[in-house]
């Protein structure tokens, strides 16, 4: 079971994944040219996270990165995980990583605790990724 505080939520969570990931592997934010978020809870419906999460990657000059956030319930982590996979199978591959981000909170009903929590992973997507 795990759950967050009061001052995190998908955005946070999902900044501090990707961020880590980057910075383990060694990678330059200019190495990554799909980003893919599948996720069941947004902010407030007004912005995706990948908005947010490029927030990593204006800094270091990149604005050519792309991507959507899937919507969709427990599928959501599943389909940004396969359109990388499939982006970097097709014509359209640049050479760069692809990462797909799963992030969600779920505040289920009060009769059914088990079904409480919130997690965050960030996966790289290429030829010969590292598995950490």
């Amino acid at each position: 079971w795990a759950a967050c505080d009061e001052d995190e939520d998908v955005v946070s969570m999902a900044l501090t994944a990707v961020r880590r990931l980057v910075e383990a592997q060694g990678m330059r934010y200019e190495d990554v040219g799909m980003l893919q978020v599948g996720t069941e809870s947004l902010l407030d419906r007004s912005k995706s996270v990948k908005s947010h999460l490029m927030a990593l990657f204006a800094p270091h000059g990149c604005a050519n990165v792309e991507g959507i956030d899937c919507y969709h319930a427990c599928y959501g982590g599943t389909a940004a995980l396969l359109a990388c996979a499939n982006w970097v199978e097709s014509s359209a591959w640049d050479g760069r990583w692809a990462i797909a981000v799963c992030t969600d909170v779920s505040d289920a009903p009060k009769q059914y605790p088990f079904m409480n929590g919130a997690a965050c992973v960030a996966m790289l997507v290429g030829p010969d990724a590292p598995l950490a």
